[in-house]
């Protein structure tokens, strides 16, 4: 009688069991690659392991020139203005950055997935359609995939190689035809109002949502999180000076007739 309590007590119910559809997993999710600073006898114990090749590093980027993700207005670089927009641009754009994206082989066929990108301007958590958000895109264009980069293999010592790939997102440097750096202020279609704005930057492995068989109605910035996709986001805090307010004189000189500026 015993031995039956405890051969029941043993037996599984079959509820509650989910089935994995092998067809959208994904158990390795994109994400940014942002450098930080190493003490010189870190740097030196990583660049000396034996797994290092001579043409890789331990960590994609120079800490030194990550963005800061407060683009403080006091400092001169990101001292930005809102311009006349049919005639003037800002001569103060964002600074050149490269972001780095890594992702690794999927589940299913073992092949690197496409990486899409977009910039995002004031999201608002309650925002019903983040797709109207997507802006800046004569700058970023989040219909087409990054392009692997050339430049630099990253492969973070003493883990195993599992067919990660870099890409790299360019912001303001020369990228197939675009070479302008990003007018935060004017460049999104329209002066910027007075105060802080928040640039949101998304990466996802897959293409944008589709809520229809229509091409055309992918919702860019939505990732398409049934489908399998991941995503992951940095976002940046800068402020801009309006020309129309006299306490910002610097914005008079600041301000410039379109394509002046090279």
């Amino acid at each position: 009688m015993l031995a039956a309590v405890v051969l029941a007590a043993c037996i599984l119910p079959d509820r509650g069991i989910i089935i994995v559809d092998e067809n959208v997993q994904n158990k390795h999710p994109v994400r940014f690659v942002e450098p930080t600073p190493l003490t010189p006898e870190a740097l030196d114990t990583c660049l000396s392991l034996d797994e290092v090749k001579p043409n890789e590093v331990c960590q994609p980027g120079d800490a030194a020139t990550v963005l800061p993700h407060f683009l403080d207005p006091t400092k001169l670089d990101y001292n930005f203005c809102s311009c006349d927009i049919d005639s003037e641009e800002d001569s103060i754009k964002l600074p050149a950055v490269t972001l780095y994206v890594e992702d690794r082989a999927n589940d299913v066929n073992k092949g690197l997935d496409d990486i899409f990108a977009a910039l995002m301007l004031d999201l608002r958590p309650d925002e019903q359609d983040p797709s109207r958000k997507v802006l800046y895109q004569s700058y970023v264009d989040p219909t087409v995939a990054l392009k692997p980069t050339t430049a630099i293999e990253y492969e973070p010592p003493r883990r195993p190689d599992t067919g990660r790939e870099l890409r790299q997102l360019n912001l303001g440097l020369p990228s197939d035809d675009r070479a302008d750096q990003i007018d935060l202020c004017n460049g999104a279609g329209l002066p910027l109002s007075l105060g802080y704005h928040t640039l949101r930057v998304i990466v996802s492995d897959a293409p944008w949502f589709n809520p229809t068989e229509d091409e055309q109605t992918r919702e860019i910035g939505v990732p398409d999180l049934a489908n399998g996709a991941t995503y992951d986001t940095l976002e940046y805090v800068f402020h801009c000076d309006d020309k129309s307010d006299p306490e910002n004189k610097h914005c008079v000189d600041q301000c410039k007739p379109r394509g002046e500026q090279q």
